[in-house]
């Protein structure tokens, strides 16, 4: 039975470091069946060449918490034996925790996020259980047991660990969302989690090669000329196949449906809103009539459905006002255009999700490469579209209130540059062929 004392520590350290994690287990500490201290050593790493050590405690099948003492201090004496035993003991005994509120408690990672941050994101956050969720399966297993003030010496294993099974954008997505949430514990919970700063503040991403392929870009002028053709194809087409699916259900002497000649379709005036507004997706997706004021030609949006909470009137433009009192007035035939009733819905009355299929079958019949060396096209082109367009007459305040960025947000620089860049080409193409 192996032993883990203040010579076996040091031992261990003066060996080579294992190519895959090591652990010692000693049941003689802890005074229940299945209960043992653990020495665990880990590979090499830029940060621990010689493989990081740590001390846990196994208080039961699958649960096991992380001594709060770090044995390179125990290497080098600045820590003695007499505490590690006695940071052993306090984490065999969780009654030795500290109940005055004013002092720090020892808190994990997955303690933290059941008990402090986990039913704080989820009430005021949006997508608080996509965030909740993916700290759970991207964190938990390897850092739920790490207290949160020794993150820090974790996290390059972690990160390690991660690239081994996803992709360095993954992991770069998993990183920012773990130190937005230690971050909240600084701010809003200081005292009892002991943190006063974060401890992944530092902590780098790794870096990823940008190429062009992965931006999502605008549509050029023909590209838009060619969509709005495809979607009168596509509104075209389902007039046609409504009307000899009504041939056939006559001679079968059934119901007809009403036809579709001349009617838009749902994929027509969700494009065109998306082209004309510049809306997020989720925003335009939860718009209801009580929100389009034909009469002062404006749509508010409620700022609770706007990513920045803040409430903003977009104009709209004569094709957009036209496109959607058509759509009022189909959906009013339908008895879906009450003030209260989402502008678009699925089938089942709900507000959609997203027109992925449908968008991708009709940049196919436009002739619109989803892919090329300029980047890619997806339903986000529509809102970078928009904003390139309004770029070319309007100043940089304008274009941050009308897509509804933050103020001081450098996101809209970028639309900016865009146009920049496409005026340089049009000299280029011009005035400097000649």
């Amino acid at each position: 039975m192996a032993t883990i004392t203040r010579k076996s520590i040091l031992a261990e350290a003066k060996r080579r470091a294992p190519d895959s994690p090591k652990e010692v287990r000693d049941p003689s500490f802890g005074s229940h069946q299945g209960q043992a201290l653990i020495l665990r050593r880990q590979p090499a790493s830029t940060r621990h060449r010689k493989g990081h050590m740590a001390l846990y405690v196994q208080l039961r099948r699958g649960k096991r918490v992380r001594v709060g003492v770090r044995l390179a201090g125990v290497v080098d004496g600045t820590i003695t034996w007499g505490q590690v035993q006695h940071a052993i003991k306090e984490a065999f005994d969780p009654e030795t925790e500290s109940t005055d509120p004013t002092k720090p408690q020892r808190w994990t990672l997955r303690r933290y996020l059941d008990e402090l941050y986990g039913p704080w994101v989820v009430e005021r956050r949006r997508s608080g259980q996509a965030t909740l969720a993916r700290l759970h399966a991207s964190c938990v297993p390897i850092l739920g047991d790490i207290e949160l003030t020794a993150l820090r010496d974790e996290i390059e294993d972690w990160k390690s660990a991660r690239l081994k099974v996803v992709k360095p954008s993954t992991m770069n997505r998993d990183l920012a969302t773990l130190k937005a949430a230690i971050g909240q514990a600084v701010e809003s919970w200081p005292l009892k989690t002991g943190l006063k700063v974060n401890p992944l503040a530092g902590v780098r991403m790794v870096k990823v090669p940008k190429k062009s392929t992965t931006v999502t870009r605008a549509l050029t002028d023909k590209e838009q000329r060619n969509l709005l053709h495809a979607l009168d194809v596509h509104d075209q087409e389902l007039a046609d196949s409504r009307g000899r699916a009504n041939v056939h259900r006559r001679t079968r002497r059934g119901g007809v449906y009403p036809s579709l000649d001349g009617k838009l379709s749902q994929l027509t005036v969700s494009v065109i809103t998306a082209i004309d507004s510049g809306l997020r997706r989720r925003e335009q997706f939860l718009l209801k009539w009580c929100d389009i004021d034909f009469r002062a030609g404006h749509i508010r949006l409620d700022a609770e459905n706007a990513k920045t909470f803040e409430e903003r009137d977009v104009p709209m433009s004569k094709r957009l006002r036209d496109t959607l009192n058509q759509w009022r007035a189909q959906r009013l035939e339908q008895g879906c255009a009450r003030p209260e009733d989402h502008v678009f819905t699925n089938r089942h009355g709900q507000p959609l999700q997203n027109l992925k299929k449908s968008f991708t079958a009709l940049l196919k019949k436009a002739g619109i490469p989803q892919r090329d060396k300029n980047g890619r096209v997806s339903w986000r082109s529509l809102r970078n579209t928009f904003a390139t367009n309004v770029a070319k007459g309007a100043d940089r305040d304008v274009l941050r209130r009308l897509l509804g960025h933050a103020e001081g947000s450098k996101v809209t620089d970028k639309y900016i540059s865009v146009e920049a860049k496409r005026l340089k080409n049009a000299i280029a193409e011009t005035l400097d062929a000649t």
